[in-house]
């Protein structure tokens, strides 16, 4: 599956957590728009409901305290630019390990949770908060798929 496909595939899902409901694929200029706007602070919801990741690995990736990211929600505000594209990427970081593990989102997240080999016995869900770990992830995820040692 080419990178052109897979950004695809990772803007579908975005769409459907976010809940648009439009006909055309949107691209990453589209996202780019979504973010400078802001995501509805229920993405955390939708994330959680989708990948079934906590509030805690959400709060550490976005960074932000969970506390926040319930009292966002309960408000229904609306979040800054710079908290939707931590989640922009999350989302995209949780689609790439789902593809990786052909589907399975729970194998994906297990995975996510666990010390890796390749990136030194962290945990890749710990690493991504960070855009150098974020690149770290894709990269070891890219060789997975392509079947390079790890």
């Amino acid at each position: 599956m080419g990178v052109a496909i897979r950004e695809e595939q990772e803007n579908r899902e975005l769409k459907q957590i976010l809940r648009i409901n439009i006909k055309k694929e949107i691209n990453s200029f589209d996202i780019v728009q979504l973010v400078r706007k802001g995501f509805p602070a229920s993405v955390s919801d939708r994330i959680k409901e989708y990948f079934a990741v906590t509030d805690a690995e959400i709060a550490k990736v976005v960074g932000v305290s969970k506390r926040t990211i319930l009292r966002k929600r309960g408000k229904k505000e609306i979040l800054s630019s710079w908290e939707s594209d931590r989640y922009s990427r999350l989302i995209s970081i949780l689609s790439l390990a789902t593809e990786v593990f052909q589907g399975d989102r729970e194998s994906a997240i297990e995975w996510m949770r666990m010390p890796q080999t390749g990136l030194g016995e962290q945990k890749p869900i710990d690493l991504i908060e960070i855009e150098a770990g974020e690149n770290e992830v894709k990269d070891l995820l890219g060789r997975m798929k392509y079947g390079v040692i790890t």
